[in-house]
Order: structure tokens, then C-alpha cells, then sequence
């Protein structure tokens, strides 16, 4: 993860770049002033005067430019023109504005830079000045990117982008490509994405030969890597940068590439290289006369004499650049220099020069209105305010921070988008409840442990409450018929194109080839995305569900809980962590060790518990009783009988806590009690989750039909299923890809991710033939077999039943989860190769509103784990196609154990009338009794995610 340091220096290479763009990609323009026109004099006097001025690089410069253009913008309006001038005075006008808005948004005085940016691209675009109207667009779109509204940014930029593409400026174009690139990667969070961009915008500079925008974009790649921890690679482009900039006499970009590779260096622990590096640009930006680009070099000798340990050196040379910069009226940058120099006063154990830089720091971008900014140092202030012990001031900063930071989010309209903003945001919400509850322990009457605890709900699952409340939302109506039509071309391309790269794939072909595909796919992607979250923002039924709110203490008390149900919430934290124990009439909070050591104790208990009989180690008893106690003992007073709510956090995700043991009994016998004899156990991703999924099946019919049942899929050619066909039916693989879409090219890579090998599980079998014996054969339907297949699983029919049971192979991909899913039949019955696999995006496209999805497949609770939104998997889409609960796994299961395990689950539901909560926990509890399946590993890897009741 970029810490702030780094975040913050990233930020000076994105201002640099946009500032070298304005005058390295410029194309000629025609001239300001009509020189044939004697009326034109005042105002040419003007703009020459006004021309001389921004080289000066003072603020005060910079305001006398704007009076003289000012002066001209009179001028124009005064003058009497004849009609044939009408459109060239226009037109000037639009370029003077366009230049006072550049002026004031150097200033940081963004809502002026706003105004005159706004008057003057309608000028542009009703006089057909495309090349004008994409640069307009485009300083738009970079001013938006301060007031922290980034998919504003994304649209302006977008929109610059095809007008720029439309007169065929490559420059524009990869500028474009660059700039998105880097809003996606620094400030939304999705760093491969960013890359990827960059990438294109190489492509496009190197194909026009533009040398200099080549130099720049390796820089761009080269910080990429840099801040993915890839120094090598970083290296390698940095040096690539520099030399292209060297070929091309590109002063400045040779520069700017020295300072960067500056701290490639000083990560690996090189000074000299450092330094040396530092004193390269340094030299050419005094040849260039660039006093801006001064102040970066001393800034990053700062850096580097921060990281080696001299600190005094570090703020004398910080000092100097923010000296500079106030003198050039760059406030922007002037703000992040104060913010850095906080934080060296705070390493330095100086915590009122430190406060007395971050509140500089914090006025400045109040100016700015750099909402991002200001969330960052209030949170930088309260923190230094924390370790005084001023707990209530750090509080107050503290709410305030969060507040923007909630205020944001909400602005971003991309649901992917979004949840990579919060991820990278979520250590606001830990030290926000850590905070919280110090001042519990201070004062323990005064609410703050239920303040926590509705931070806590604050701070997880949120994209999953915005899907869930979605999901009721017809949001195809009331659309704009043409963005439909926009959807659904852009999806037949999509298919096409996999088509296409599958036929590439099994013929000779070139990596130039297979990139070129690879890059045309992720557009159109993009373009998917983008319609889909247009088609969302202009449905009106959208508008009113797009933010539900996580419920209160009070809420979750009287709304979801009832006397005889305990809600365990955990959040863990870099310093502490806390459990909050919620009754429908209390709340009990309790702190818990560190993160780091609570993940320690997991991976013993997975490690020696969670593993067939025969490798549990003789210790295996003590790491289960360790993370039992770490996470149980505080309440085991509270436990009694009562049903719990499990909502965990980080790799608590990942285990069973059906397996844990009772504490207080397991100290006084010579076993252990596990959590699920005295217990049922539901796990959540928060609460106010359940909240959402209540209100999502409330007052819709119960499906009329019991079950339907898709198990025992034909994976291969060599199943001897197949006509014709004696090999071993237990030794299917995966079909030859010959005709089969793309998805079996991605299934393959997962599979082989995940180190499975499709062989027939004939344990589903006997599983299905167990279920279907307890439901009469009006009341339910199987697919078995060719007929497992991916129709049978999209089938609209499946919505006449109340319960989905999948049987098969489950595929994880924690890197990319739209790859996750379950394996249906491979081959249909002449051996055809068709596609099988039921990706994660196929499982969104459902209408399945069951009451219970069993998903009795390896791993199927798994996922990606997303840091403030938990496990990014196979759960969450059938809960958004409708299911009440899901039945999921946490590893890879054992047949037999699973078949046996099913059975008595689906006695007790069917048979017995059980809930399916209570039905799970007697299936669990009667197969821990039998020897052979008495480790947790046969019984604990399925969990319910979902309704209790």
C-alpha cells in the first residue's frame, strides 16, 4: 500500500506532467491578436504585456497577467467589428479566458480557474474549434481532479479524448490516456488499471514519434512500478525515460526522470546514486531557468535525507522549496510541502512545529478547495493530536476527516471504482475507532463504545449494501433506449473479440497481436462499465437507492436482533483490535491483541486443525485453544445458548467459527467443546448487511417448488459418459480448446491458480441422489451429467425454486474474482467442447430469488479479500441475484466428507423442518462424532452467509 509520503511526492509528478503538457504537447495556434486591424492595438498592447508576465513565475506576475488579459476581454467588447470579424473576435475571446482560467487555477484559486473554463468552451464548441474545445475539456477535467470529484475528471478527460482522436492529435490523445491512468491509479485505487493506461499512452506517443511525450510516459510507467514495489522495473524505465530525453534534447524531461530515479535509488538504499541523480536535474534546471522545478529537487533531497536518517537536513531543504513555491503563487504544491514537513517535525518527537506545519498545510488547501487534501491532514492532525493524548481535539479532526472522506466516495458513480476509493482509505476508520474507543475506556458512560461500533458498520461492505439495494431496482427502465442499445453492441463486440482471441490463441500469432487484442478487449471493458454506471445514474429509481446507510446501534437492536441471538462484531487493527458484543438490549466492547498476532494465530489453527486426521499435528488442540480465547473468552459469559452473528474481519473471514472451542468448558475437560454444539452460527459481512437483504425479500412470494439440483457435470472427452467411450470416468480433464469462447482460456489459468485438476467428483452423485430422495418428484428438478451444464444454470426456471444446489468443481481467483465461479459440463454429448464455467459476472445476471443457495464446491466461500469490504466472491452474486442465504465453503472440501455432510443437512431442513442455520450445526455436530470425519476439516468448511431466520 502507498504510504503518504509516497502519495504525496506521486502527486508532485502528476502536477509536473500536467504543467510540461501545456507547453510540450502544444500544437501552433493562430494568432491572439488579428495584427491587419488597427482597432485591435489596445488590446494587442495588452496581451503582449500580459504575455511577459507567467514567465516570471511570481504569484504577483501571474495576477498583472491577469488584470492585462483582463484589459483585452474589455477591449474586445468594446470594439466595433464588422460581421466578417464577428467569429475571429469570438474566438480570441475564448483563448483569453481559457488563458486567465489556466492562470488562476496555477494559483490554486480553483472556482475562478472554473468560471473562465466555462465561458469559454461554449464559445469553442459553437465555433466547431475542436482542438481548442479538447484542451478546454481537458483543463476541466484536471480542475475537477482538485476538488475531488475523480469521475468528473474521468468523464472531461474521456470526452477530450474522442475529440482529440476525432482530428487525429496523437499528443492529446496519449495525454489523455496518461492522465486517466493516473487518476486511476493514485487516487481510485486501481494501480494494474492505471498501468495499463500509461501503457496505451506509450503506444500512441511512440507510433506518432513524439519523442518527448514517449520520455514523459516512460517516467509515468517507471513510477507505476515504483510504487508497486517493483524498483527493478522501475529502474529500467527511468533509465529508458532519460535516455529518449537525452536523444531528444529534452532538458526537462531528463531532468524530471532524474529526480524520480532519484528515489528508486534512496528506496534501495543507494545515497550517492541519490543524490547524484538530484544534482543532475539540479544543474539543468538551473540551465532552463525553471525555479519551479527547483523547488522539487530540494524537496526530494529532503526526502532523501529524511530516509537516511538527517532530519534537520530534510526540513532546511523542505523549507527552501516551500519558499519557492509561495513565491510562485503555487499553493497546491506549497500545501503538500507544509503537509511533509509536519510529518518530519512529528518523526522528529517535535509535535507543535509539527501541528503548526499540517494547519498551514490544512489552510491551504481549504483555499485550494483540495477536498482530498483536507481529509488527509485533518487526519494527520489527529493523529499527532492522539499521541499528545488530546483525544477529544483529535476527535473532532478525526469526524471532520471522515465526513469528506464519506462525501467523496459518494461522488465516485463507478461501483468498482468506489470500493478500490474506500480500500485505500480504510486506516481512517481503524484509527477513527481505535480513537473512539480510548475515550470508552476514558469515559465508558458516554456512548463512544456504540459511536465505534457504528463506525465499524461504517467502514465494511459498503459496495455490497449499494448492490443489494440495487438489486430490487428495475434499472433497465425508464432508460435511454439508445444507451441500451450502446450496452448490448458493446457486448456482442466483447464476444466477438473473445471469439477472435480464442481463434488467435490456437493459431500461430505474434505478443504484438495478442496485445493489440488484449488492449482492444480491456476498452471495451471500459466502455461496459462506463454504460452500465450511465444507464444506473440516469434511471430515476437508481437515484433513490444509491446510498443506503449502515444502521445504527439502535437500529441493528430493534430491527434485526432478537433475545435470544448475540451479534459478535470484530474489527482488527494495527495497533488493537476490538470485539463488540450486541445483544438486543447491550452492547459490550472489548480490546483484543494486534492484528498482526491474531493473523498469526489463524494460520497455526488452519495450519494444525483445519487438515485431515491423519496430518494434525500432537499441538493441534493449543491452536485452536489460542485463537478461542484470543476471540472468545472476553465473551464467553455472554455466549449461553444463543445463536451468533458472526461479522469478522481480515483473515477472520477465513475461518470456520464453528470450530472454535468454548473456553471456560475446554479448561475443565479433558477435550474440547466446539463453538457449533452449543451454537448456531451465521456469518455476515456486516450487520446492516441482513438489513438490506430483509428489506430485499420481504413481501415477495415464496417460490412454489422445493429444490433444483445441478451436480456430477462431464468435464472431458475420456468421461465415460460419453458415447463410445470406455476410458475411466473418474479421469476427465479439461477439453482441447478448439471452438470454445474465451472463458475456458481464463478457466484454464484458474484452475491452474488454484491447483485444481478436473476429475469427476463422483461424491456429487450420491450427494444429489441423497437430496432428490427426500423431496417428492412434483417438488423438485436435477440436472445431472451433459444436462449440468451453463443453460441449465442461467435457466429463468430456477427462479420457481426455493432452494439451488450446485455440486461440482469451484474455482477461485483472489487476483481477479470476475474469474471465480463453478464448473458446469465442459462437452455436451458428442464430446463438443462448450462453455461451462459460471463466472462470477454471469452469477450477477441471474434472477434467482431462492431462499437458499448451496454452493457445495471447493473454496466457494473465497475470494478476493478487499480491505474495508471483505471477500469480493461468489456470495455476494447470488445475493444480488436474489438469494436470502448462501451455503458456502472455505476450502478445498473432500467429497465423500461433503456428500455425507450434505445429506444430513438437507434431512434436517427437509425432513426435519429445521431453519437452515440449526440443520447445519446438527449435520456438523453428528459427523464430528463418526472417527473417520471427527476433524473440523470434514465438517467446519461450510458456513451461512446470510438470513438466520
Amino acid at each position: 500500500m502507498l504510504n503518504m509520503r509516497t502519495f504525496q511526492l506521486g502527486l508532485a509528478v502528476f502536477f509536473s506532467i500536467l504543467l510540461l503538457s501545456e507547453t510540450v504537447f502544444a500544437n501552433p495556434q493562430r494568432p491572439v491578436i488579428i495584427q491587419a486591424n488597427t482597432n485591435y492595438s489596445t488590446g494587442e498592447k495588452a496581451v503582449a504585456e500580459a504575455e511577459k508576465l507567467p514567465p516570471q513565475g511570481t504569484a504577483i506576475s501571474k495576477r498583472q497577467a491577469i488584470e492585462k488579459y483582463l484589459e483585452v476581454l474589455q477591449s474586445y467588447k468594446n470594439l466595433p467589428v464588422s460581421k466578417a470579424s464577428v467569429r475571429e473576435v469570438r474566438f480570441q475571446f475564448a483563448i483569453i479566458l481559457r488563458r486567465i482560467g489556466k492562470l488562476y487555477q496555477s494559483l490554486g484559486e480553483s472556482e475562478q480557474a472554473l468560471a473562465y473554463y466555462n465561458q469559454a468552451l461554449p464559445i469553442f464548441t459553437e465555433l466547431g474549434e475542436i482542438y481548442q474545445q479538447a484542451k478546454t475539456l481537458h483543463d476541466l477535467g484536471m480542475l475537477y481532479n482538485v476538488f475531488g470529484e475523480r469521475q468528473k475528471v474521468l468523464d472531461y478527460l474521456e470526452a477530450a479524448q474522442r475529440l482529440y482522436q476525432r482530428i487525429g492529435d496523437a499528443a492529446g490523445v496519449g495525454l489523455t490516456f496518461s492522465n486517466m491512468g493516473w487518476i486511476h491509479y493514485f487516487f481510485l485505487g486501481a494501480r494494474q488499471k492505471g498501468i495499463e493506461l500509461y501503457e496505451q499512452a506509450l503506444k500512441v506517443y511512440q507510433k506518432a514519434g513524439d519523442r518527448t511525450g514517449e520520455s514523459n510516459t516512460l517516467a509515468q510507467i517507471a513510477w507505476g512500478y515504483y510504487g508497486l514495489g517493483e524498483h527493478q522495473q522501475a529502474l529500467n524505465y527511468y533509465k529508458q525515460a532519460i535516455e529518449v530525453a537525452r536523444q531528444a534534447d529534452y532538458k526537462s524531461g531528463e531532468a524530471s526522470a532524474s529526480i524520480y530515479i532519484s528515489q528508486v535509488y534512496e528506496a534501495l538504499g543507494k545515497k550517492q546514486l541519490a543524490l547524484d541523480a538530484l544534482m543532475r536535474a539540479q544543474k539543468l534546471y538551473h540551465e532552463l531557468g525553471n525555479r519551479s522545478e527547483l523547488a522539487r529537487v530540494y524537496r526530494h533531497f529532503g526526502a532523501v535525507y529524511w530516509t537516511f536518517d538527517e532530519a534537520h537536513k530534510a526540513v532546511e531543504f523542505k523549507k527552501k522549496s516551500v519558499s519557492i513555491y509561495r513565491q510562485l503563487g503555487e499553493r497546491i504544491d506549497e500545501g503538500i510541502l507544509l503537509s511533509e514537513i509536519g510529518l518530519l517535525y512529528s518523526s522528529m518527537n517535535q509535535p507543535l512545529q509539527a501541528l503548526d506545519a499540517l494547519n498551514q498545510s490544512l489552510l491551504v488547501t481549504k483555499a485550494t478547495r483540495d477536498r482530498y487534501g483536507e481529509a488527509d491532514k485533518l487526519y494527520e492532525i489527529a493523529r499527532i493530536e492522539s499521541e499528545r493524548n488530546k483525544l477529544t481535539e483529535a476527535l473532532e479532526k478525526m469526524e471532520a476527516s471522515i465526513k469528506i472522506t464519506e462525501d467523496l466516495r459518494t461522488s465516485v458513480s463507478s461501483q468498482n471504482l468506489r470500493t478500490s476509493f474506500f480500500s485505500m482509505r480504510r486506516d481512517r476508520y481503524e484509527f477513527y475507532i481505535d480513537l473512539l474507543m480510548r475515550l470508552h475506556k476514558n469515559n465508558p458512560s458516554v456512548g463512544y463504545a456504540a459511536k465505534a461500533f457504528h463506525a465499524s458498520e461504517r467502514s465494511r461492505a459498503r459496495s455490497l449494501l449499494e448492490l443489494l439495494a440495487e438489486a430490487k431496482a428495475d434499472l433497465r427502465s425508464s432508460v435511454n433506449t439508445e444507451l441500451l442499445q450502446q450496452e448490448s453492441i458493446i457486448s456482442k463486440q466483447i464476444d466477438e473479440l473473445e471469439k477472435r482471441q480464442v481463434e488467435l490463441l490456437n493459431d500461430r500469432y505474434t505478443p504484438e497481436q495478442a496485445t493489440a487484442l488484449e488492449t482492444e478487449l480491456f476498452q471495451l471493458y471500459q466502455k461496459y462499465e462506463e454504460i452500465k454506471a450511465e444507464i444506473k445514474e440516469t434511471n430515476p429509481s437508481y437515484a433513490a437507492i444509491a446510498q443506503p446507510q449502515p444502521l445504527s446501534l439502535s437500529e441493528i437492536q430493534s430491527t434485526l436482533l432478537d433475545d435470544n441471538t448475540l451479534l459478535l462484531e470484530y474489527s482488527l487493527g494495527e495497533e488493537r483490535s476490538y470485539l463488540w458484543a450486541v445483544t438486543k438490549t447491550s452492547i459490550n466492547s472489548y480490546e483484543l491483541p494486534k492484528q498482526a498476532d491474531i493473523e498469526k494465530a489463524v494460520q497455526r489453527f488452519q495450519q494444525q486443525e483445519l487438515v485431515p486426521i491423519r496430518m494434525r499435528p500432537a499441538q493441534g488442540v493449543l491452536a485452536v485453544d489460542t485463537i478461542s480465547k484470543i476471540l472468545l473468552k472476553p465473551v464467553a459469559k455472554q455466549l449461553e445458548n444463543k445463536r451468533l452473528l458472526i461479522v469478522a474481519d481480515g483473515r477472520l473471514q477465513t475461518i470456520p467459527f464453528s470450530a472454535l472451542v468454548i473456553p471456560e468448558k475446554s479448561q475443565h475437560q479433558n477435550g474440547f467443546v466446539p463453538l457449533m454444539t452449543q451454537h448456531e452460527i451465521v456469518n455476515l459481512p456486516s450487520a446492516s448487511t441482513l438489513a438490506v437483504l430483509r428489506n430485499q425479500v420481504k413481501a415477495r412470494q415464496i417460490a412454489p417448488k422445493t429444490i433444483a439440483v445441478l451436480a456430477d457435470p462431464v468435464f472431458g472427452k475420456n468421461d465415460g459418459r460419453l458415447k463410445n467411450n470406455t476410458a475411466n470416468s473418474s479421469n476427465g480433464t479439461i477439453p482441447s480448446l478448439e471452438n470454445v469462447p474465451i472463458t475456458e482460456v481464463e478457466l484454464k489459468d484458474s484452475l491452474r491458480d488454484a491447483g485444481i485438476n478436473l476429475t469427476r467428483l463422483l461424491g456429487t452423485r450420491t450427494e444429489a441422489e441423497a437430496i432428490m430422495a427426500l423431496v417428492p418428484d412434483t417438488e423438485r428438478t436435477q440436472f445431472l451429467d451433459f444436462q449440468a451444464n451453463k443453460a441449465s444454470a442461467t435457466n429463468p426456471d430456477l427462479a420457481q425454486y426455493r432452494i439451488i444446489h450446485f455440486a461440482t468443481h469451484g474455482i477461485l481467483n483472489t487476483v481477479r474474482p470476475e474469474l471465480s465461479g463453478v464448473v458446469m459440463s465442459l462437452v455436451d454429448e458428442q464430446g463438443i467442447p462448450q462453455n461451462g464455467f459460471l463466472r462470477l459476472r454471469d452469477i450477477f445476471n441471474l434472477n434467482l430469488p431462492a431462499e437458499l443457495v448451496v454452493l457445495s464446491a471447493c473454496q466457494t466461500g473465497q475470494g478476493q479479500e478487499v480491505k474495508g469490504e471483505g471477500i469480493i466472491g461468489l456470495t455476494r452474486g447470488f445475493m444480488y441475484a436474489g438469494a436470502a442465504r448462501v451455503l458456502v465453503s472455505l476450502w478445498k472440501v473432500d467429497d465423500q466428507a461433503t456428500a455425507e455432510l450434505m445429506k444430513r443437512f438437507y434431512r434436517g431442513m427437509l425432513q426435519e423442518k429445521l431453519t437452515p442455520a440449526a440443520a447445519l450445526r446438527q449435520a456438523q455436530m453428528e459427523m464430528s462424532q463418526i472417527p473417520q470425519w471427527s476433524s473440523p476439516y470434514y465438517w467446519a468448511a461450510f458456513v451461512l452467509q446470510g438470513e438466520w431466520r
